[in-house]
C-alpha cells in the first residue's frame, strides 16, 4: 500500500522546513506556537543572527540588480533595517570583499553555464498532492523560499546562503540533507519539465561553496525523496500530539523557555 499523508499531517498544514523541524525537536513549543497560538516572550537578541540577516539583505539586493558599485549604500540600508550596533555594523562592512567576490563568481558561473533565468528569494508552495499553488493559498500544504535558484536548460541550480564557518564538508551535507530534499521536491513541483536539481551551500564568511556530491535526478526525487517527505511529515505530525518537551540547540531561539517544564531543571 503506497504511503500517504496522514490526516494529522494535513491538519497541521501548511508546513515549512522550520515548522517541521520544531515539531520534530520540541512538540511542546510547536503546540504553543501553532496550535494554541500562545504569545511567547521574545528570545534574547542574537548579534550573529542580526549580522547574518543584514549580510543576506545586501546579497539579495545585489542579486536582484543593484549595482555592485552601490554595495556600501545597500549595506547602510541593511544595517538600519536590522538596527545594528556600531561593532555589528563594522562586522557587516567586513563582508564587503566576500560579497563582491561572490557576485563576480556567480556572474562568471551564469555566463559559463548558460543560465536562462535566476530567481532571487524565490517563493515556492505546493498542495498535498504536489500541485503548485499560491504561497498563502487556502490549499497550501508546504512552502518555502530559495535564496537563489538558476535555470540552466532543463536543470535547476539552487544556492543557499549560510553564515559562519563551513567546517567539514561531509558534516555540512549531512546537516542540510533535509533542506536539500525539500528544495529538490519543490523544484520538481514548480518546474515539472526539469531533469535534475543541484543544490549548494554558500558560506559568505569563508567564501566556500559546498555542492551536493551529485545532481538529484527526477527519478531520485520521485522514488526516494517524496516517500521520505511523506513519512517525515507524518512522523512530525504524530510527534505534535505528544506535546513532549525536549532540550537542544533550538532552546536558544525559543519563545517559550519561561514556561518550559525543562527550563528550570
Amino acid at each position: 500500500m503506497p504511503i500517504k499523508l496522514s490526516e494529522l499531517a494535513r491538519k497541521y498544514a501548511p508546513w515549512s522546513m522550520s515548522k517541521a523541524g520544531l515539531a520534530e525537536n520540541c512538540p511542546f513549543a510547536f503546540d504553543l506556537k501553532y496550535v494554541t497560538r500562545s504569545r511567547g516572550k521574545v528570545p534574547p537578541r542574537s548579534s550573529a543572527g542580526a549580522i547574518g540577516r543584514a549580510v543576506h539583505q545586501v546579497l539579495e539586493s545585489l542579486l536582484k540588480g543593484a549595482p555592485i558599485s552601490e554595495i556600501k549604500k545597500e549595506m547602510f540600508r541593511a544595517v538600519v533595517n536590522e538596527k545594528l550596533t556600531t561593532p555589528e555594523i563594522e562586522d557587516v562592512m567586513g563582508y564587503t570583499h566576500n560579497i563582491k567576490s561572490f557576485i563576480k563568481r556567480l556572474d562568471a558561473y551564469r555566463d559559463k553555464h548558460g543560465i536562462d533565468d535566476t530567481l532571487v528569494e524565490g517563493r515556492f508552495c505546493f498542495t498535498h498532492d504536489f500541485s503548485t499553488t499560491k504561497y498563502f493559498g487556502k490549499d497550501a500544504f508546504f512552502r518555502g523560499v530559495w535564496d537563489v535558484a538558476m535555470r540552466a536548460d532543463k536543470h535547476l541550480i539552487i544556492l543557499d546562503h549560510k553564515s559562519g564557518e563551513a567546517g567539514n564538508t561531509e558534516k555540512v551535507l549531512e546537516r542540510y540533507d533535509k533542506q536539500r530534499r525539500f528544495y529538490s521536491i519543490a523544484a520538481l513541483c514548480k518546474f515539472p519539465e526539469i531533469e535534475g536539481v543541484h543544490t549548494a551551500f554558500h558560506y559568505v564568511q569563508s567564501e566556500e561553496i559546498i555542492w551536493a556530491k551529485e545532481m538529484d535526478s527526477v527519478r531520485r526525487i520521485k522514488n526516494e525523496y517524496i516517500p521520505w517527505y511523506i513519512d517525515y511529515l507524518n512522523r512530525c505530525a504524530t510527534e505534535v500530539t505528544t506535546k513532549a518537551t525536549r532540550k537542544g540547540w533550538h532552546c536558544s531561539y525559543c519563545d517559550y523557555t519561561h514556561i518550559c517544564p525543562l527550563s528550570k531543571k
